[in-house]
């Protein structure tokens, strides 16, 4: 059974497997975090365990007897002594520093502010400028104005302006939560799931930059950020990045989102010398969101968050000194009961 970490008085927990099961199944590199698990499966210290993977790794069991071979580990595992506390580690490893990480994550969080900006054409020659205060000096007004120039005056999923007749707030979103930037296991975990394709220096030197960011209506920034409901794919298609909206859970996006899943989100309209979104950032955020959904999380954390939950009434954020880890592993195992 996994639990969240820093946790050890915690009596309610998440069964092991599911949890591993959901990264090693949509992670960006399934083959590396099935290789994360297949090491510690055979330092378990059990022999016949041990052996069978030793078949398996030489390719002396055929493709059509590893479901046999599976489910005889499983029973192996269950009915045996070994020590199977490495694999209940790694569970609760990811779903620490990755899922709960990104559903609500504790932590400095940027302001919005509540003005509507409308981009200064005088800011074009500034953006390097810009640049600097969203990432060195932290920012936040830097960073909308960047996006705004780069993509234009409007939500680029619901439609709405951000200024001018029938205009909504701007809100600037980070795809990798900012408050990830100091939490060195987390950035360790992400550079794990990623198979290192987003080095913990990349996260870092970029979590505050257009790469990592996109203007959203509140509804639509809601149901991304917290509720994980939708992400975005990037794909290499005709000698250039496109990024398509991809529900996770479409019960639960925002009823102000115009885009249907697989639609083309048109980053990029105005001002072409500002970076786009990260392909792998949002292939990341994407993964994790399918990762949240497919382990159970996602609905729990969304029921907590609405106020269905119980103690709901106590600011809270996951994963935070707030949450009441009783709460929160009790509900998880209410919904991920085997």
């Amino acid at each position: 059974m996994a639990q969240r970490l820093s946790t050890e008085n915690s009596k309610w927990k998440i069964p092991a497997h599911r949890v591993l099961l959901s990264p090693i199944t949509h992670a960006p590199d399934s083959e590396y975090m099935a290789g994360e698990f297949w090491k510690e499966l055979k330092s378990c210290g059990n022999s016949s365990i041990l052996s069978q993977c030793i078949e398996v790794e030489n390719c002396l069991i055929s493709q059509d007897r590893l479901v046999e071979w599976a489910r005889g580990i499983h029973r192996e595992l269950k009915e045996s002594t070994c020590n199977i506390e490495c694999l209940t580690k790694l569970a609760s490893h990811y779903l620490t520093h990755l899922v709960i990480a990104f559903v609500n994550p504790g932590g400095h969080k940027m302001p919005q502010g509540t003005t509507h900006p409308t981009p200064d054409n005088q800011c074009i020659k500034n953006i390097q400028d810009l640049l600097n205060k969203a990432k060195i000096q932290r920012k936040h007004s830097a960073l909308r104005e960047l996006v705004l120039m780069r993509d234009g005056p409007k939500c680029l999923l619901t439609k709405y302006p951000f200024h001018g007749s029938g205009r909504v707030r701007v809100e600037c979103t980070h795809i990798i939560p900012f408050s990830v930037h100091d939490k060195t296991i987390t950035v360790a975990a992400i550079e794990a799931f990623s198979r290192k394709v987003l080095p913990a220096m990349f996260i870092k030197d970029h979590i505050n930059t257009p790469k990592n960011a996109l203007n959203l209506q509140a509804d639509a920034h809601t149901t991304m950020d917290h509720n994980l409901s939708w992400g975005i794919e990037a794909r290499w298609v005709e000698d250039k990045w496109k990024y398509f909206y991809r529900t996770v859970q479409s019960h639960d996006v925002a009823g102000t989102i115009k885009l249907r899943d697989g639609d083309e989100i048109p980053f990029g309209q105005g001002n072409q010398m500002i970076d786009l979104p990260d392909p792998c950032i949002c292939n990341l955020h994407l993964a994790v969101a399918r990762v949240s959904h497919a382990c159970g999380a996602s609905e729990i954390f969304k029921e907590y968050v609405d106020g269905d939950g119980e103690e709901h009434m106590m600011p809270v954020y996951f994963g935070g000194p707030y949450m009441g880890d009783d709460v929160l592993m009790r509900m998880l195992e209410a919904r991920l009961d085997i």
